[in-house]
Protein backbone atom coordinates (compact mmCIF):
# COMPACT_ATOMS: atom_id res chain seq x y z
CA UNK A 1 0.00 0.00 0.00
CA UNK A 2 2.94 2.30 0.66
CA UNK A 3 4.26 1.84 -2.87
CA UNK A 4 0.83 2.78 -4.21
CA UNK A 5 0.79 5.86 -1.99
CA UNK A 6 4.22 6.82 -3.34
CA UNK A 7 3.52 6.14 -7.02
CA UNK A 8 -0.14 6.94 -7.65
CA UNK A 9 0.19 10.73 -7.18
CA UNK A 10 3.07 10.74 -9.67
CA UNK A 11 0.94 8.82 -12.18
CA UNK A 12 -2.00 11.20 -11.73
CA UNK A 13 0.34 14.21 -12.11
CA UNK A 14 1.49 12.75 -15.45
CA UNK A 15 -2.14 12.36 -16.52
CA UNK A 16 -2.90 15.97 -15.55
CA UNK A 17 0.12 17.29 -17.44
CA UNK A 18 -0.82 15.21 -20.48
CA UNK A 19 -4.41 16.51 -20.34
CA UNK A 20 -3.26 20.11 -20.12
CA UNK A 21 -0.56 19.85 -22.81
CA UNK A 22 -2.11 17.52 -25.36
CA UNK A 23 -5.82 18.21 -24.99
CA UNK A 24 -5.68 21.88 -23.93
CA UNK A 25 -7.64 21.00 -20.77
CA UNK A 26 -8.77 23.92 -18.63
CA UNK A 27 -11.38 22.36 -16.33
CA UNK A 28 -10.99 21.37 -12.72
CA UNK A 29 -11.94 17.70 -12.56
CA UNK A 30 -8.45 16.26 -13.20
CA UNK A 31 -6.94 18.66 -10.67
CA UNK A 32 -9.64 17.67 -8.17
CA UNK A 33 -8.80 14.01 -8.79
CA UNK A 34 -5.14 14.81 -8.12
CA UNK A 35 -6.10 16.56 -4.87
CA UNK A 36 -8.15 13.56 -3.70
CA UNK A 37 -5.35 11.12 -4.61
CA UNK A 38 -2.83 13.28 -2.76
CA UNK A 39 -5.03 13.40 0.36
CA UNK A 40 -5.38 9.61 0.24
CA UNK A 41 -1.62 9.14 -0.20
CA UNK A 42 -0.88 11.53 2.68
CA UNK A 43 -3.30 9.59 4.88
CA UNK A 44 -1.68 6.27 3.98
CA UNK A 45 1.85 7.57 4.55
CA UNK A 46 1.40 9.49 7.78
CA UNK A 47 -1.53 8.08 9.75
CA UNK A 48 0.47 5.49 11.70
CA UNK A 49 3.31 7.88 12.63
CA UNK A 50 1.60 11.28 12.98
CA UNK A 51 -2.19 10.92 12.89
CA UNK A 52 -2.74 14.65 13.41
CA UNK A 53 -0.96 15.60 10.17
CA UNK A 54 -3.98 14.79 7.98
CA UNK A 55 -6.25 16.95 10.15
CA UNK A 56 -3.82 19.85 10.01
CA UNK A 57 -3.71 19.79 6.23
CA UNK A 58 -7.49 19.38 5.93
CA UNK A 59 -7.92 22.44 8.14
CA UNK A 60 -5.36 24.30 6.02
CA UNK A 61 -7.23 23.31 2.84
CA UNK A 62 -10.43 24.70 4.37
CA UNK A 63 -8.65 27.96 5.20
CA UNK A 64 -7.34 28.18 1.62
CA UNK A 65 -10.89 27.72 0.31
CA UNK A 66 -12.25 30.45 2.62
CA UNK A 67 -9.49 32.87 1.65
CA UNK A 68 -10.29 32.26 -2.02
CA UNK A 69 -13.99 32.90 -1.40
CA UNK A 70 -13.19 36.20 0.29
CA UNK A 71 -10.73 37.11 -2.47
CA UNK A 72 -13.30 36.37 -5.19
CA UNK A 73 -16.00 38.45 -3.52
CA UNK A 74 -13.69 41.38 -2.76
CA UNK A 75 -12.45 41.49 -6.36
CA UNK A 76 -16.11 41.86 -7.43
CA UNK A 77 -16.30 38.58 -9.26
CA UNK A 78 -19.33 37.87 -7.06
CA UNK A 79 -18.10 34.31 -6.52
CA UNK A 80 -18.44 33.04 -10.05
CA UNK A 81 -18.38 29.32 -9.35
CA UNK A 82 -16.56 28.28 -12.52
CA UNK A 83 -13.67 30.68 -11.90
CA UNK A 84 -13.55 29.80 -8.19
CA UNK A 85 -13.60 26.04 -8.90
CA UNK A 86 -10.74 26.29 -11.40
CA UNK A 87 -8.64 28.39 -9.05
CA UNK A 88 -9.40 26.21 -6.00
CA UNK A 89 -8.55 22.93 -7.73
CA UNK A 90 -5.25 24.25 -9.04
CA UNK A 91 -4.16 25.73 -5.72
CA UNK A 92 -5.19 22.65 -3.75
CA UNK A 93 -3.46 20.31 -6.19
CA UNK A 94 -0.20 22.23 -5.77
CA UNK A 95 -0.63 22.47 -1.99
CA UNK A 96 -1.46 18.79 -1.56
CA UNK A 97 1.55 17.85 -3.67
CA UNK A 98 3.78 19.82 -1.29
CA UNK A 99 2.05 18.19 1.69
CA UNK A 100 2.50 14.79 0.03
CA UNK A 101 6.26 15.41 -0.14
CA UNK A 102 6.07 16.26 3.56
CA UNK A 103 4.23 12.99 4.14
CA UNK A 104 7.00 11.11 2.37
CA UNK A 105 9.54 12.76 4.65
CA UNK A 106 7.44 11.88 7.71
CA UNK A 107 7.16 8.27 6.53
CA UNK A 108 10.87 7.79 5.93
CA UNK A 109 12.35 10.04 8.63
CA UNK A 110 9.62 10.08 11.29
Amino acid sequence: MVFLALGLPILVWCMVVAAVVYFDFHGGSWFFLLTVVNFWAIFQLTFTKTPNFIWVILFTAMVIALILVIWQVVREYDLIIHRYWRMLTRILSLATTCWWFGGILIYFLG
